[in-house]
């Protein structure tokens, strides 16, 4: 599981403008949703891979609410299927980023309810130590962010355009490989392709891995702007259930 999760984390956190112009244009024009937000958005995830062996799925349905880099919400449910399991396992997952802190609360039939505490601060000098700035800088559930934040991890072009959408597609570089290592070898075959609104610049869909056959599938929907009433920071507050164990893996790791 935990294998899993790093390989999803990091395949999020991956795409970036580099020397096509055209592509690096499409890029900055899906980056100013951040500039109208707030905003709210939902999308689906799908992840098929194997792992030691074992064929394994995943999908996810989210619901994301973004104020601004710092304060964000985004709630999951899960289902994870594995060849020759008796039954899918279902989770839940909840990511608050409340301006100074992420929390992480997963549910799940095998551990139960479990809470992860990471100061936005400790988070970000750990992504800049390991030279990915903007690797948690906000809430890592949101892919778009990730999407916008990393830089000279993959080189873009445009390889479709009509009056609809627009087709960008990503080529790991050396240090995006170094980076996921081993296990997420597989999710770098055939890059990344993103696609856009052609008149908005707005997302519609992201997959990795060959084109064909995709390990990772993003689709997303019901982007939409709020004014500021509606997102207000009071939103973005997190509580601990009560009885529930909270971790704080980076406290006193970061230098």
């Amino acid at each position: 599981m935990k294998t899993i999760a790093r390989l999803i984390t990091l395949t999020l956190l991956t795409a970036v403008p580099a020397a096509a112009q055209d592509a690096e244009e499409w890029l900055a024009k899906m980056a100013e949703i951040y500039q109208r937000a707030p905003f709210s958005m939902n999308y689906r995830m799908n992840v098929d891979m194997e792992q030691q062996g074992q064929s394994i799925s995943m999908t996810a349905d989210a619901e994301m609410l973004y104020r601004d880099q710092t304060h964000t919400r985004t709630t999951m449910k899960m289902a994870i299927a594995v060849a020759g399991a008796p039954q899918t396992m279902e989770m839940s997952v909840k990511s608050v980023a409340d301006g100074e802190t992420i929390w992480s609360e997963v549910q799940n039939p095998i551990s139960g309810l479990q809470v992860v505490k990471v100061s936005i601060a400790d988070a970000e000098k750990m992504a800049a130590n390991a030279g990915v700035q903007g690797l948690m800088s906000g809430n890592s559930a949101d892919p778009l962010s990730q999407i916008r934040e990393m830089r000279n991890m993959m080189t873009f072009e445009v390889v479709e355009q009509n009056s609809e959408t627009v087709v960008l597609e990503g080529t790991p570089t050396e240090k995006m490989a170094d980076l996921v290592g081993p296990e997420g070898a597989a999710f770098l075959t055939g890059g990344l392709r993103l696609v856009l609104a052609t008149e908005t610049g707005e997302p519609r869909a992201m997959s990795m891995g060959p084109a064909d056959a995709p390990i990772l599938r993003i689709a997303f929907e019901d982007l939409v702007y709020l004014d500021d009433s509606e997102a207000p920071v009071e939103s973005f507050v997190y509580t601990p259930p009560p009885g529930a164990a909270v971790t704080e893996p980076l406290a006193g790791a970061a230098p």
